[in-house]
């Protein structure tokens, strides 16, 4: 099952180009910040912490009307890299 979940994250993360390329809007469209909603429990599930708490993070800020900082988007991006690089070898 946890697999499975994992197979369904990964096709996911691979697909999420389009809103994240939204992230760093100074207000970030509805549908981006169910994406980070979504992601958030996807990675509850399957066990990627440090990328669910990086999501969080982000739709916090961004729910608070908040724009996200250079430094945040960079750690999201290079999390979200390397949890799609995991998930493709495991």
């Amino acid at each position: 099952a946890l697999r499975s979940l994992r197979g369904m994250l990964l096709a996911e993360l691979e697909g999420s180009a389009g809103w994240r390329a939204q992230l760093g809007q100074a207000s970030a469209p509805a549908a981006t910040l169910d994406a980070l909603h979504r992601l958030r429990a996807g990675c509850a599930l399957t066990g990627c912490a440090r990328l669910g708490a990086l999501a969080e993070a982000l739709e916090t800020r961004l729910r608070a009307g908040q724009p996200a900082d250079r430094q945040s988007l960079e750690d999201f991006a290079a999390t979200l890299h390397a949890t799609i690089s995991a998930l493709a070898v495991g």
